[in-house]
């Protein structure tokens, strides 16, 4: 059932529903920055642990590198957690990932109100990476640690946020599947074009 259109108010964010609540980041979740032990330390030999940049994030390198450094001198993330860049290439946001991270990452862990996939969705929309986007400073290297203190976000029910969050990853699945097929089309397509 689609809210009506009386059922919404105007906030800085926008027009959200009236039950819902709008936010600032910092007071549902706590943002947990990774550390740089420097590039001496890095290995792709697999010795140590798993660290991860924001260039691994944003896809622009892909092979792996591993730091050896005593654990407590490394911030650590897990599968589950929602990753956020604020360096770098600010603004992108992922999961799934394990290991140790890079100074330009946080780790954005709920502390109440908020559904870790929910989060992990609307840290993507457009009103947050507007605000990180503004917050941005540099040229050669981008900081957008600044940003943390001004994102704010809308809040449904939690009942409501854990059924948005199952809508998107349904979509997002069917996005995946979609490029999967895609990707194997074009090899296909390929392979053929070679053989006629």
């Amino acid at each position: 059932m689609f809210y009506k259109e009386t059922n919404f108010k105007d906030t800085k964010i926008g027009r959200i529903p009236k039950e819902w609540e709008v936010v600032k980041l910092k007071n549902i979740c706590v943002l947990i920055r990774g550390t740089e032990p420097g590039s001496k330390k890095y290995n792709n030999k697999g010795i140590g642990f798993r660290f991860i940049r924001v260039s691994d994030i944003s896809k622009q390198i892909l092979e792996p590198i591993f730091v050896d450094e005593k654990p407590e001198n490394l911030s650590f993330c897990h599968k589950e957690d929602v990753l956020l860049t604020l360096d770098g290439v600010p603004g992108i946001v992922a999961k799934g990932m394990e290991g140790a991270i890079s100074s330009g990452i946080r780790i954005v862990k709920p502390v109440n109100k908020i559904n870790n996939d929910f989060l992990f969705y609307i840290l993507q929309h457009s009103t947050v990476q507007k605000v990180i986007a503004n917050y941005t400073i540099g040229t050669t290297i981008k900081h957008a640690s600044r940003a943390i203190d001004f994102i704010t976000l809308p809040l449904p029910s939690l009942r409501e946020q854990q059924k948005i969050a199952e809508i998107l990853s349904i979509v997002d699945e069917a996005i995946q599947k979609t490029n999967e097929i895609i990707t194997k089309t074009e090899r296909l397509k390929k392979a053929l074009m070679q053989e006629l």
